[in-house]
């Protein structure tokens, strides 16, 4: 199934390359179809089976992410894969029009409505399951831009102990989730796996004798057990609107999609001083400065160190091909450019390796990622710091005396186990 599948769209790439069109009207009777298979065959039009070669495609190569971007004279597709863009095809300018068309009558987006960005899902069904498809559409200079973020269950991880913690850090984190208040944050840049690490935790915490809340901007997995909300900010439905209700609805577990602002915060961490163990990111670029943060968004010192029981910082790196990685021979100096003692990793007896490249890494060197992280669980004496106001330097050497590592020291490990590349952990370390 699988070869003909992709014989077939080897086809349909071509015959897009070469289809031109001229004022092209869009029926909404093509879209009746959602099965992505059913629209690759010969009767669909070039435009049904187009965008469902696009949808297929990107799920065959692990895309997260499908960019269909106009240009002056073309229309580029790219896939983010492993969190790299990768340049995929361009095909005729004249097509973009009917494919954003069609895009928008599948989300149930307004066709005729070119000015303004616009957002919408679309559910479809690749290979026997159901795969979502969040859409976003905005306007540019040469036509609309369209970012599709793809939401298959089947390729995330959502097992607290299978998504890449070591046994001690699952077990620091297992003991804090147990609780029955408190807050726990999960840190780190846009496309960190923030999301998954905490629907994992979800995951982990679901039961039929806990009342779980969870506000979303977008919820992106359901899950069942939980009770999710939407945020709507036109309604003036907000995080912080949807958590002080939360408050009546007799919650044992709440979790925050994300900590936007400072009302937010002191709500959040008001909760989970009133008995409700709290879940949330934060935007932030290590699991100290997470305390800085809080303080920066006018949360009282005191408060924080009363209601902050753990903070997961992390990153996702690409990782290593296993049939085509090298010897990195320049190991010694790129540990220490991360500044650390050398001497300490490279005794000889370990080879870290980097990026080779072959067909079954689409000679990237790189397949999947993994997650590196750091994990501060808050001590009394860490507390204590935090009350004071002490600076991130003595922090920081408490949490280390205590046996948490720093993001760059997990990642350097990793590295030693030949699952990335030094380069990796240079690039989301710095």
């Amino acid at each position: 199934m699988l070869q003909k599948i992709n014989f077939n769209l080897n086809n349909i790439w071509n015959e897009l390359e070469i289809t031109e069109f001229e004022n092209m009207e869009v029926e909404d009777s093509l879209y009746e179809i959602l099965d992505v298979e059913k629209s690759l065959n010969n009767e669909s039009s070039i435009i049904v089976k187009g965008l469902g070669a696009i949808f297929m495609s990107a799920i065959n190569s692990r895309a997260t992410d499908i960019h269909l971007e106009a240009y002056e004279n073309s229309l580029r597709i790219r896939y983010r894969i492993d969190g790299e863009l990768v340049e995929i095809k361009k095909i005729s300018k004249t097509l973009a029009l009917a494919l954003v068309s069609r895009i928008k009558v599948l989300s149930n987006l307004d066709i005729s409505e070119k000015r303004i960005p616009q957002d919408g899902r679309i559910k479809m069904r690749i290979e026997g399951r159901s795969i979502d498809f969040r859409i976003a559409i905005m306007p540019t200079i040469h036509g609309e831009k369209v970012a599709i973020r793809i939401l298959d269950k089947n390729f995330i991880e959502m097992d607290l102990q299978k998504i890449g913690f070591d046994r001690i850090d699952y077990e620091k984190i297992k003991s804090s989730i147990k609780k029955s208040h408190g807050i726990i944050l999960v840190t780190g840049p846009t496309g960190a796996g923030k999301s998954t690490t905490l629907h994992s935790i979800l995951n982990f915490l679901n039961s039929s004798n806990v009342n779980i809340l969870a506000v979303e901007d977008p919820v992106e997995y359901s899950i069942e057990g939980v009770n999710q909300v939407q945020v709507k900010m036109d309604i003036g439905l907000t995080f912080a609107t949807t958590l002080r209700q939360f408050l009546r609805q007799d919650p044992d577990i709440i979790m925050l999609g994300e900590i936007r602002d400072g009302e937010t915060a002191e709500i959040a961490i008001k909760a989970s001083l009133t008995g409700h163990l709290v879940l949330s990111t934060l935007h932030t670029k290590d699991s100290i400065g997470t305390i800085y943060r809080l303080m920066n968004m006018g949360i009282e010192s005191y408060l924080i160190s009363e209601a902050l029981e753990l903070v997961i910082s992390q990153r996702l790196v690409r990782k290593l091909c296993p049939h085509c990685s090298i010897i990195d021979k320049h190991s010694f100096e790129k540990i220490g450019l991360l500044g650390l003692n050398e001497k300490i990793y490279l005794n000889g007896e370990y080879y870290i390796e980097k990026k080779g490249g072959c067909f079954k890494c689409n000679t990237t060197g790189f397949k999947g990622r993994i997650i590196i992280y750091e994990i501060l669980k808050l001590s009394k004496e860490i507390k204590k710091l935090i009350e004071i106001k002490s600076n991130t330097k003595i922090i920081e050497d408490v949490s280390k005396k205590e046996g948490m590592l720093l993001l760059k020291e997990v990642g350097v490990r990793k590295a030693l186990l030949k699952l990335t590349s030094l380069d990796e952990i240079l690039k989301n370390c710095f």
